[in-house]
C-alpha cells in the first residue's frame, strides 16, 4: 500500500497537534483519504478488518474521551479510529501494537518533560503525535 501521502499527513497532524493542540477535521479527513483509497484495490477480506478495527479502535478512544479529566479528545478519537483502519488492513498484529506503541510513547515522554520542568504535572501533552509515532512504528 502506497503510505508516503499518508505518512507526510499524519506528520502534519502530529506538528499541528504540537502547535495548538488540536487536529485539524480537514487534516484527519485527508488522511482517511489517502489510507482508505489505496486500501480499495485490497481484497475485501482486508478491508472488512479495516473497518472492524477502525470501528473497535473509536469504541474504545470514545468511551476513554468520556472519561473525567482532559486527557484524550475527540480529535483523537477520530484519528485513532482513521489509523486503525490502515493498520487494520494490513492484520490484527499490527492494529494491536499500534494500539499499545501510543501510552508507551507519550508515557516516558511525558515523565522526561516534568522531570526537565518543561511541562507541568498538570498541563496537557498532545497524544496525536503519539498516535501517529505508533502506527508508523507498528507498521514498519
Amino acid at each position: 500500500m502506497p503510505l508516503l501521502p499518508a505518512l507526510v499527513v499524519g506528520l502534519l497532524l502530529a506538528r499541528a497537534d504540537l502547535r495548538t493542540g488540536r487536529l485539524p477535521d480537514r487534516l484527519v479527513s485527508l488522511l482517511a483519504v489517502t489510507l482508505v483509497v489505496p486500501a480499495l484495490g485490497r481484497p475485501a477480506a482486508e478491508l472488512r478488518r479495516g473497518l472492524a478495527a477502525s470501528i473497535l479502535v473509536f469504541s474504545l478512544y470514545f468511551v476513554l474521551a468520556l472519561l473525567p479529566g482532559d486527557g484524550l479528545g475527540f480529535g483523537d478519537v477520530k484519528l485513532a479510529a482513521v489509523l486503525a483502519f490502515g493498520l487494520g488492513v494490513q492484520g490484527w498484529d499490527t492494529v494491536l501494537l499500534g494500539l499499545a506503541l501510543p501510552p508507551l510513547i507519550i508515557g516516558p515522554t511525558a515523565v522526561a518533560l516534568v522531570a526537565t520542568r518543561r511541562l507541568g504535572r498538570r498541563d496537557p501533552l498532545p497524544f496525536g503525535p503519539a498516535l501517529v509515532g505508533g502506527a508508523i512504528a507498528a507498521l514498519i
